[in-house]
């Protein structure tokens, strides 16, 4: 859908407050991002990083995603 429609579908998820949200917010942020959507991207890069928490500080597959995600938001803001 390239008028955007089916972003709608990705912000469903972001709603979800569980172990499944983790999961699933990696994907919306690339997917925010690869359609230009910056302030969705970085609001789902802000709640991964708020489900991670403490976590992200000991495990190192999160805190690569986390450092991934963060480093995608910031070429597409063009802040890197």
């Amino acid at each position: 859908m390239a008028d955007g429609r089916g972003l709608l579908l990705l912000e469903f998820p972001l709603h979800v407050a569980d172990e499944r949200r983790v999961l699933f917010l990696p994907y919306a942020v690339d997917l925010f991002l690869a359609a230009g959507k910056n302030e969705e991207a970085h609001r789902s890069v802000d709640a991964y990083r708020q489900a991670v928490g403490e976590t992200a500080r000991t495990n190192t597959d999160q805190a690569e995603r986390l450092a991934l995600l963060e480093g995608a938001l910031a070429n597409a803001e063009g802040r890197y």
